[in-house]
């Protein structure tokens, strides 16, 4: 049994009992996917004494987290545009939330199956993790489409990660987490299009906003990119 596995895990359950008490608030899907994201990065780079078991636990906890991600898509484009989106458009967004989260309840068997999982599940973290995941940001960065959202999702493991040491780089820390809640940004611009597009908003002006802060983040990034490399280079040589 890995403590470290279990502890997040556990932590994970917590955040959905507080969900489920709290009427899944917007704070309480936002906190409760982020405990399901940390143990999900924690099983990437993890050895385990059994195959099956291992790929089950990382099915269950990716359709878990898929799970709330429309929720999570209109919490965020909702905080930002409700008051703009014509009346009739967000009643009808509310609606779909409702429907969505009602399937929440389904999930607490899944816990009881992915907890009982884990305490049985044997194995440990495989070694130069942050070797690896370093790597990957420099790969992603150097090809010759950069997928922002699959570099979003590398950077917090990365992040996470250097958070479990004993002795943490804050500075370096507070860096990646900048950049995760820049490239936050262009992921919500792109699924705030897409609410836009299923509520009959296309041509409101807050579709136009949203389009040109799309692009300036994307070219913010595009600027920046470069000096993030060079400086997980030099501090990693």
């Amino acid at each position: 049994m890995d403590k470290t596995l279990i502890r997040l895990l556990d932590k994970v359950e917590k955040k959905y009992e507080r969900g489920v008490q709290g009427g899944w608030r917007p704070d309480d899907v936002h906190d409760y996917r982020v405990a399901i994201r940390k143990a999900r990065a924690y099983l990437k780079f993890w050895r385990s004494d059994s195959n099956g078991s291992y790929k089950q636990m990382k099915n269950r906890l990716r359709f878990l987290q898929r799970q709330t991600a429309l929720v999570r898509e209109w919490d965020v484009f909702f905080q930002r545009f409700g008051e703009a989106i014509d009346e009739r458009a967000a009643e009808k967004g509310k609606f779909a939330r409702f429907l969505l989260v009602e399937e929440f309840q389904y999930a607490e068997a899944l816990w009881k199956e992915v907890h009982k999982v884990g305490l049985k599940m044997k194995g440990e973290p495989l070694s130069q993790t942050e070797e690896k995941l370093r790597e990957r940001i420099f790969r992603m960065s150097e090809a010759d489409y950069v997928d922002w959202h699959r570099l979003r999702i590398l950077i917090k493991g990365y992040r996470y990660t250097l958070e479990r040491k004993s002795e943490v780089d804050q500075e370096l820390v507070a860096l990646l987490v900048e950049w995760q809640d820049l490239l936050g940004l262009i992921q919500d611009g792109y699924t705030n299009t897409k609410w836009f597009d299923w509520l009959g908003e296309r041509e409101a002006m807050v579709r136009h906003a949203n389009d040109e802060l799309l692009e300036t983040n994307l070219r913010g990034a595009e600027n920046k990119l470069p000096d993030l490399i060079e400086i997980l280079q030099r501090q990693h040589p």
